[in-house]
């Protein structure tokens, strides 16, 4: 019963984790996206429609590791901040594999460990999760408020960057084609992507509470 307990509490913290980087990683390699914000910024003007995308799907490859950087359109600084962008999203695929890993063998042991309460144990899971992640995004909100976005953005940067991060607009490519203003609204799709997950999460809670009552009820009956 205490492995249980505990697998119970371990298993929405895997799931946060799955949440959070898939909203992240769904919303990264986005094109489309990448093409609306090049618009609205008159990234086009300064460097060609042709020649933007090119430059955005040197970044996707080499973020993906299969590609080295454009080293005539980057400069030595802009290289070294993307050699750690690309460093801590490998740290973070690395933490969303292991998470998808354990969430997996953790709903195994549950099943195996209390096959009639299964249902109940997974929508106790989901309804934890979809609290956790809307508390996130309520603590995201406050700072915002408090803070505003520009601060959380340069904290983040001090935390997990080295010094290389901050580039003038008027001689850094880096920074004309991705603005302060992009990082915003990249950001305000993942909370979105994350807040659509937690609330699907909650849903499927309820459907799964339901239907765990309706069984017991059925089983009861028929006794």
């Amino acid at each position: 019963m205490r492995l249980r307990a505990y697998l119970i509490i371990f298993a929405p913290i895997c799931l946060v984790l799955v949440t959070l980087f898939s909203s992240l990683f769904n919303n990264m390699y986005k094109m489309s996206f990448y093409q609306e914000e090049y618009e609205k910024h008159n990234t086009y003007e300064r460097f060609g429609e042709e020649k933007t995308i090119a430059v955005t799907n040197n970044l996707f490859k080499f973020f993906r590791n299969k590609e080295k950087l454009d080293n005539e359109f980057f400069s030595a600084n802009e290289i070294a901040h993307l050699e750690d962008v690309k460093n801590l999203i490998f740290k973070g695929k690395y933490i969303y594999c292991t998470a998808i890993l354990f969430l997996i063998i953790t709903v195994i042991i549950l099943y195996h460990l209390d096959e009639q309460e299964f249902l109940f144990i997974s929508s106790k899971i989901a309804m934890t999760t979809g609290i956790a992640l809307c508390f996130i995004l309520f603590l995201f909100f406050v700072l915002h408020l408090l803070f505003g976005f520009d601060t959380i953005f340069l904290l983040f940067h001090k935390i997990f960057f080295a010094g290389n991060y901050a580039f003038d607009p008027k001689i850094s490519n880096l920074k004309y084609m991705f603005p302060d203003e992009f990082f915003l609204n990249i950001s305000l799709r993942i909370l979105y992507s994350i807040m659509l997950k937690a609330s699907l999460l909650i849903l499927l809670s309820v459907f799964l509470c339901k239907s765990f009552k309706n069984i017991k009820f059925k089983k009861k009956k028929k006794k």
